[in-house]
């Protein structure tokens, strides 16, 4: 659930800099801000919302070598 909420935040902040909502020429209510990625914004931004979504799936996706389905193992009970 951790990773979901990190790739909804970083998937909703994608949309706004795609929708020019969110720009570094000044022209936006952030444009004071003391650090900015510049141009790297969006492939940054679309890696970080990349990396949320396949951990989601990762942590999700039930495996029998994580979870240990027969119960052979005291500490997964």
């Amino acid at each position: 659930m951790l990773y979901l909420a990190y790739a909804m935040v970083t998937g909703s902040l994608l949309v706004a800099r795609l929708r020019g909502r969110y720009t570094t020429d000044g022209t936006d209510e952030a444009s004071n801000r003391l650090f900015s990625l510049g141009r790297w914004g969006v492939p940054v931004n679309a890696l970080a919302l990349l990396y949320g979504l396949a951990m989601t799936v990762n942590l999700a996706w039930p495996r029998a070598a994580v979870y240990d389905p027969a119960g052979g193992h005291w500490y997964f009970q």
